[in-house]
């Protein structure tokens, strides 16, 4: 409810509204569209709101081989469709629009937003600036999530055969 200084992580996006729903008379809805990554450099604690100074983060430029880029690309990709077909509840327009992303810092943004993985984690991607690292780490991740849906899977198909035989 009230955010300190040590609440907030060093590093994070500044973005730009784009639209605001209110939902009910408690839950309002904002979008907004990602522009930079950026770390904290100065904080002030105004009264009601918080202000701070922040110095955007340069992506570095990708220094390895192309081929290892594009293997990358393809095996996040494949391990995605494998995570999509367990979870049902992911848009089919999603798993089309990581089909046609080939910018490896764009892919791993896009692929980690869409997984359903602990906030931590996905902070941990948010503060790589080598693309092909963060593209490393949303892989790890995402196998972590294969693991876990494939275990699921297996339990509830476990589950219901044991219901369906007490029946």
């Amino acid at each position: 409810e009230d955010p300190i200084r040590t609440d907030l992580y060093e590093i994070g996006c500044v973005v730009k509204v784009k639209q605001i729903l209110k939902v009910s008379d408690n839950l309002v809805k904002v979008l907004v569209e990602g522009l930079y990554r950026a770390k904290i450099t100065d904080f002030i604690a105004g009264s009601s709101y918080l202000i701070s100074d922040v110095l955007e983060l340069e992506e570095k430029s990708v220094t390895n081989r192309q081929i290892y880029s594009e293997t990358l690309i393809r095996k996040i990709k494949t391990q995605f469709h494998k995570y999509v077909s367990l979870l049902p509840s992911i848009s089919p327009d999603v798993l089309s629009a990581v089909d046609g992303i080939n910018d490896l810092g764009y892919l791993s943004d896009f692929i980690a937003f869409n997984i359903n993985a602990p906030f931590d984690d996905k902070q941990y991607v948010l503060e790589q600036l080598n693309p092909i690292k963060r593209l490393e780490v949303v892989l790890d991740i995402l196998k972590r999530e294969l693991e876990i849906c494939e275990i699921d899977a297996k339990i509830s198909a476990k589950t219901n055969k044991n219901i369906e035989e007490n029946q």
